[in-house]
């Protein structure tokens, strides 16, 4: 199926790809974007996907693999946004569904990234009309059952959605996104950002230098010692989205690389496709990137993998 907005992650070696959005009729022809319950599970680069099915439609949410499961953070669909949480595991043969400690606000164009086995979850709205985009930055002890989740200190700079989150083994890295803010008649416009942060657990915030370009809905991915940004829109198609609609050319194809030992971002490669709202994962050392948006409202089935030891920046 060609979904963007999907969950996706890892878990007893198994690549998970949960929920999303996919237009049926394209948008351009008046259709309608529809929410999915779908989840595929892949055993192994050469099985084929077995599929089981959430308890509901959802999408736009936040996913972090842990060693207790694959956990599904908030999401949404065209009615609403959640902050239930979801642990989907895999024991070989079948996928278990089970609910989590839920958000402590509804969240949907979130980001997440895991430390250790601390999820944090940071940005997002809490409606889908909503004119405000959230600075909330939460995290969880995945290793404890029964924890709660906990607000840390809130993002610096605007509210952000779909920024690109990623973390580090000791840092959470948080990159570009767009504001929200009501336009002229009253619903949600977006100012595209170019900063980025790095939070430390224990001591906070601190600024890096901004991003190469605007940069929003773009998949990250800390690898090669390296902050990596794949891609992402820049906003400046935006407006003309309708009137270019499938003759849109797509978005950026571009690695922004952020080296913690230089302290500067460079573009190191180009990609081979250019997928927004999707989801960055490891699995068997293969950086891996399944499905996404390749213009807009236009999705994508093809699973794209980078072996981590071929990752140079």
């Amino acid at each position: 199926m060609t979904l963007a907005g999907q969950f996706a992650g890892v878990h007893n070696g198994a690549l998970i790809v949960a929920g999303g959005s996919w237009f049926p009729v394209s948008k351009w022809a008046g259709g309608v974007k529809k929410w999915v319950a779908d989840v595929f599970v892949l055993e192994r680069p050469d099985a084929a996907w077995k599929r089981f099915a959430l308890p509901r439609p959802l999408g736009y949410g936040g996913s972090a693999s842990t060693s207790r499961g694959l956990l599904l953070l908030g999401g949404g669909d065209e009615k609403e946004n959640v902050a239930a949480c979801h642990w989907l595991r895999w024991d070989g043969r079948s996928l278990a569904v089970e609910p989590a400690a839920p958000l402590l606000l509804a969240l949907a164009n979130c980001g997440a990234a895991i430390i250790g086995e601390r999820v944090y979850v940071g940005g997002g709205q809490q409606s889908p009309t909503a004119t405000v985009a959230e600075r909330v930055l939460l995290s969880l002890d995945a290793a404890q059952p029964g924890a709660v989740w906990k607000r840390e200190s809130p993002l610096p700079g605007a509210g952000r959605i779909l920024a690109s989150i990623t973390a580090s083994g000791e840092h959470l890295y948080v990159a570009g996104g767009a504001e929200l803010f009501a336009g002229a008649q009253g619903k949600a416009e977006r100012r595209y950002l170019q900063d980025a942060w790095r939070f430390a657990p224990g001591s906070g915030w601190s600024a890096l230098p901004d991003l190469p370009e605007p940069t929003c809905a773009a998949p990250a991915a800390f690898a090669g010692g390296a902050l990596l940004v794949f891609g992402g829109s820049d906003g400046v198609l935006a407006p003309r989205e309708a009137e270019l609609a499938d003759r849109h050319p797509g978005f950026s194809r571009g690695v922004k690389a952020y080296l913690p030992s230089m302290g500067q971002w460079r573009v190191s490669a180009q990609l081979p496709f250019s997928l927004v709202t999707t989801t960055a994962t490891v699995w068997r050392d293969v950086l891996v990137v399944p499905g996404g948006e390749d213009r807009p409202a236009h999705r994508s089935a093809a699973v794209f993998g980078l072996p981590l030891r071929q990752v140079k920046v």
